[in-house]
């Protein structure tokens, strides 16, 4: 009986090892020559994205994606029926090339076209 539990062991101890050797490669792969991290290429559901980011808030994205014909944000977003996903690599190649937001449109004043209307 000790000689089939200690073969269990072993077998064990060479399957935690094979686990401790992957994540160690992993971890190696994850990091450039400069010894940073990169950045997952992970898809982030858009409510969710501030549980693993404090910028740009959950409205600055959204307002990204509406303006996404004039900054180029639709590069990073993809939809699956209605759930919205950022590409949290392509963000931050965005990020790199284009750090300020979309320019401000002109506003229409609606009372003004109304009371110009009914003169």
């Amino acid at each position: 009986m000790k000689i089939n539990l200690t073969n269990l062991i072993l077998q064990e101890l060479r399957h935690v090892n094979l686990n401790i050797m992957t994540l160690i490669s992993l971890i190696k792969d994850s990091k450039n020559s400069t010894g940073q991290s990169l950045p997952a290429n992970r898809l982030i559901k858009l409510p969710q994205w501030n549980d693993y980011h404090e910028y740009p808030s959950i409205g600055s994205l959204r307002n990204m994606i509406y303006n996404r014909e004039f900054n180029g944000f639709g590069i990073c977003i993809k939809r699956v029926g209605k759930n919205i996903f950022i590409d949290e690599g392509k963000f931050f190649e965005w990020m790199k090339t284009n750090p300020t937001l979309a320019p401000k449109r002109e506003r229409v004043n609606k009372k003004s076209t109304s009371q110009s209307a009914g003169e």
